[in-house]
C-alpha cells in the first residue's frame, strides 16, 4: 500500500489510465538514486511501465493497479530462455537491486504493508522480502 494522491486520469481519448503514476515515479527516483540508468516512466495497457540497467544486466518495472493494490513487478530481461525454462537462481545483481529496492521502500513512509509474492499468480507463499535471504 502506499500514500500518494489518487492519480488516476483519462487520456486525451477519454481512454482511463491506471493509476500509480506517482508511485512509479517515486521507484524510479529510488532507483536512480541507486545510480542507475532508468527510463521515465510510460503508460501502457498493464499499467506504468519502466526499464532500468544495474551493472550490465537490463531490468524492466511495471506497477499495475489492481483494486485497491498496486503490484510492482521486475523482471531481468537480461535473464535467458535458458535461465528460465530450467529455473535457474537469479542473477546475484538481481538479489542485490531487490533486496535494495525492499529496504528503500521499507524506509520511506509513504510506502507500508509491503508484500512480495513469488509469482505473478499472487499466490501465497507471500514474504517479507523479494528474494531468498539465501540468495
Amino acid at each position: 500500500m502506499s500514500d500518494f494522491p489518487e492519480d488516476g486520469v483519462e487520456d486525451e481519448d477519454g481512454v482511463p489510465q491506471f493509476r500509480g503514476r506517482a508511485v512509479t515515479e517515486a521507484i524510479v527516483e529510488i532507483l536512480k538514486g541507486f545510480g542507475f540508468q532508468v527510463s521515465p516512466p510510460e503508460y501502457d495497457d498493464h499499467g506504468w511501465g519502466f526499464e532500468f540497467r544495474a551493472s550490465e544486466r537490463r531490468f524492466g518495472g511495471l506497477v499495475t493497479a489492481m483494486d485497491e493494490t498496486l503490484l510492482l513487478n521486475c523482471e531481468d530481461l537480461s535473464r535467458s530462455l535458458t535461465d528460465k525454462l530450467f529455473k535457474r537462481p537469479p542473477s546475484p545483481i538481481y538479489v542485490d537491486v531487490m533486496k535494495r529496492l525492499n529496504g528503500a521502500l521499507g524506509r520511506d513512509p509513504r510506502f507500508h504493508h509491503l508484500q512480495w509474492y513469488a509469482d505473478s499468480n499472487l499466490k501465497p507463499p507471500v514474504s517479507a522480502s523479494p528474494v531468498d535471504e539465501h540468495d
